[in-house]
């Protein structure tokens, strides 16, 4: 007799097609995979230029009629559902007179194999159970019973999204052919009680297969293991398993309950439908995220507030937030230390809030708040370290000095910082923070001018920015970071006009030369790599990226733009840590804010985007882009008011922006395409008409490829796609993953062109 362990969910056929075998427009390439209803092959298609899956009836169960029938009557029904987390069908066929279909080949791993491998982080799991439930819902909608709900029929992509395989087959498996040896010998350990019995089934038997691959996914071993099948029969029908617990001590009692819950012998005592599976896994995963956020730092912690300007001259407001920059770049070089970014700490400027809320928001340990009072060549600066749990003060300390003694002041209150908090500095840390950056104090003031403009990022502010650091580098030549700032400008300014290779290289030359000062400044690194990967040089980018991200693990900027590589390249698992990363270091930037949420939104994370949005509404209210990917996820959870007023509110900041720029007109576009989906097209056509008659920029490309297919104009779509490849448009970044391509991406024009681009075959590992 067969085991009946479920660490074999599939049963064994004895047919087989050799590579090369021709099956209609088909052409076999290897056998992927086998189960209990017949075997699974990869093939190209020939006449669409794509690659599918091809799912075979067994032989021995080709001569059954009925099986036949009930083959291709299921496979049309799983034809008909149309769901990110379902393997879509194509169509039923025949070969030689036996019954086959063709569906999606999914690039990627089977649950069976993860589960077999790795050991997933609970995060994770909430996810897969998520879009499982998701999944499964939208067939039980149609009418339809999975009935073979086992790791091997779930198939997760390089996006760590959920795909349900198999529909139609089980059902007949486990209905009629329970009682025939070897038929579901292989996927018993899954099956319902009333399976088992041969009762009448409905969804919910499909509801407690879920419970057992959810016990499996969380603690390695099945929920009815036994040696044979008798024991296993008796084990689903009469025994209730160990609580999930026992073997993972990370589990929240919230999920045991729902595991528990799904593995209920009497169909009337599980969930009801798998939409309230779904609805109480999100808010578990969203509690567990809102207990990460509030918990204390797993190492110390600290943001620098900008210091006061307590100097009659507000034009020293630039001095005072060089000061705290400065100390903030020094302490990012302490590896025991979390340092809150620039961005996040700076966003409380201005605001007469509570250190303690200020601290809970940011998710740290301790504030440094200080203050300059600068007159002619004095100066004196203040500062306080303030332990946020209970608001006093770890350290105190008044500097009253010159300005020739800025640096050692900074060094000081840095040192002091490490020394309060207890850390062992690593060999090096110490001398990286007393580390010169210049002797010069003018080309320093100059700098620190830079500096405060460049963090300004408006397009007057930038080049003023360029113009301070020029001055800098201009009274010392050897100032490394003050070629960084100028390279990081460069940078930022070929982000938006791609179209202007003279920037790419301006920001190129001016980051080599930083590092030919200062080989272990990371900034450079990130800029040299935020160019390649602007330019398409991939290999060079990816390289480049891994040694930004390495040389400091505080810099959030290096793990944005690594992020947004990897989702270029469909890496969005990986796209996903690292951005998420970038913003516990800069919690309150809605940059990574709103790329974290693209990388949602590409993955049909849709609710996490969605709580997202809401999580950053008071942050991005005056801003366009965040009321754009904001309305994107609503549109996709069925929240159409809201994502109409919000497509409505970006279209009014725009309109009031007197600067149109190239960004601009993407976000433009973007608005029209949002409002296509929403059943509204005059405003994407108008954009589109305009567009056209003028001179399109390459960047905008990917852009009018989107618009023409939300609009419906699908074949133009595409021609702009190819357009947008062949150009090598530096904002191609995110556009092959967007759902709003869904309906283009099979094309074979589509494929030959995403081909060309290189973005699937980059090596990352």
């Amino acid at each position: 007799m067969e085991s009946s362990q479920p660490h074999d969910d599939q049963t064994r056929t004895t047919f087989g097609f050799p590579p090369g075998t021709a099956v209609a427009q088909y052409t076999i390439v290897s056998k992927v995979g086998a189960g209990g209803m017949g075997e699974v092959y990869l093939a190209e298609d020939t006449r669409l230029g794509r690659r599918v899956a091809l799912k075979f009836l067994p032989k021995n169960l080709c001569t059954d009629q009925e099986m036949r029938r009930r083959f291709v009557r299921e496979a049309q029904a799983a034809a008909k559902l149309d769901h990110p987390n379902i393997v879509p069908v194509y169509e039923v066929g025949e070969y030689q007179g036996d019954p086959y279909f063709s569906m999606v080949h999914v690039e990627g791993r089977s649950l069976r194999d993860i589960i077999r491998s790795d050991t997933p982080k609970m995060s994770w799991i909430y996810d897969i159970g998520i879009q499982l439930s998701e999944g499964l819902q939208a067939a039980h909608d149609k009418g339809i019973v999975h009935r073979d709900i086992k790791p091997s029929n779930i198939l997760i992509d390089m996006a760590s999204r959920a795909r349900i395989a198999d529909f139609g087959l089980a059902s007949v498996a486990a209905t009629d052919e329970l009682t025939k040896t070897g038929s579901t010998i292989g996927t018993l350990g899954y099956m319902s009680p009333e399976q088992v019995r041969g009762d009448k089934t409905d969804h919910r038997s499909d509801l407690f297969s879920l419970g057992v691959v959810l016990y499996e996914l969380v603690t390695g071993r099945a929920p009815f293991a036994a040696d044979n099948q008798a024991t296993v029969l008796n084990l689903i029908l009469n025994n209730q398993p160990k609580p999930p617990s026992e073997y993972r001590s990370d589990l929240p009692q919230a999920f045991q309950h729902i595991i528990l819950k799904l593995l209920e012998k009497s169909p009337a005592q599980r969930y009801q439908s798998a939409r309230d599976v779904s609805d109480d896994l999100k808010n578990i995963s969203l509690h567990s995220r809102s207990e990460i956020a509030v918990a204390s730092p797993d190492k110390p912690s600290i943001a620098v507030l900008p210091f006061a300007n307590l100097s009659t001259d507000p034009e020293q407001e630039y001095f005072c937030d060089g000061i705290a920059e400065d100390v903030i770049n020094a302490l990012t070089n302490v590896a025991g230390l979390r340092v809150v970014a620039r961005t996040s700490a700076f966003a409380f400027k201005g605001q007469n809030k509570d250190i303690r809320q200020i601290g809970r928001e940011l998710n740290v340990g301790t504030i440094l708040e200080g203050s300059v009072r600068k007159s002619g060549n004095k100066i004196r600066v203040t500062g306080q370290l303030i332990n946020v749990a209970d608001g006093f003060h770890l350290w105190s300390e008044r500097y009253d000095r010159t300005l020739d003694d800025i640096f050692a002041i900074q060094d000081d209150i840095s040192l002091a910082i490490v020394n309060q908090l207890k850390i062992k500095l690593l060999h090096g840390e110490e001398q990286a923070i007393r580390k010169r950056v210049t002797s010069n104090l003018e080309a320093h003031n100059h700098y620190l001018k830079g500096r405060y403009s460049w963090n300004r990022r408006t397009k007057k502010s930038l080049n003023q920015a360029i113009q301070s650091f020029e001055q800098a580098v201009a009274l010392d030549p050897d100032f490394a970071l003050a070629y960084t700032g100028m390279a990081e400008v460069y940078a930022v300014q070929f982000s938006s006009d791609s179209d202007n290779t003279d920037l790419g290289q301006k920001a190129r030359a001016m980051a080599r030369k930083a590092l030919e000062i200062d080989p272990s400044l990371t900034e450079p690194y990130c800029t040299l790599a935020v160019v390649a990967f602007l330019e398409w040089r991939w290999d060079e980018a990816v390289v480049l990226f891994k040694k930004a991200v390495t040389l400091n693990p505080n810099y959030p900027t290096a793990y944005h733009w690594w992020a947004i590589a990897l989702a270029a390249f469909g890496r969005f698992d990986l796209a996903l840590e690292h951005i998420e990363k970038a913003r516990r270091l800069d919690p309150l930037s809605i940059a990574i804010a709103g790329m974290n949420c693209i990388c949602y939104y590409s993955v049909r994370q849709f609710e996490k985007a969605v709580a997202l949005g809401e999580e950053y509404r008071d942050l991005g209210e005056t801003l366009p882009f965040y009321h754009l990917y904001y309305a994107s996820s609503l549109i996709e959870t069925g929240k159409v008011p809201d994502a109409r007023e919000h497509v409505n509110k970006a279209i009014e900041l725009l309109e009031a922006e007197p600067e149109q720029n190239d960004r601009n007109r993407k976000l433009e576009f973007f608005a029209g395409s949002l409002l296509a989906r929403l059943g509204e097209t005059s405003y994407g056509k108008q954009r589109l008409e305009k567009a056209l008659g003028e001179d399109i920029p390459t960047g905008q490309f990917s852009d009018i490829a989107q618009l023409c297919i939300a609009l419906g104009r699908r074949d133009e779509g595409i021609t702009w796609f190819e357009k947008a490849i062949d150009a090598k448009s530096s904002i191609m970044s995110l556009m092959w993953w967007s759902p709003f391509l869904d309906s283009v991406k099979e094309d074979p024009r589509f494929q030959a062109a995403l081909k060309r681009s290189g973005l699937q075959s980059v090596n990352i590992d």
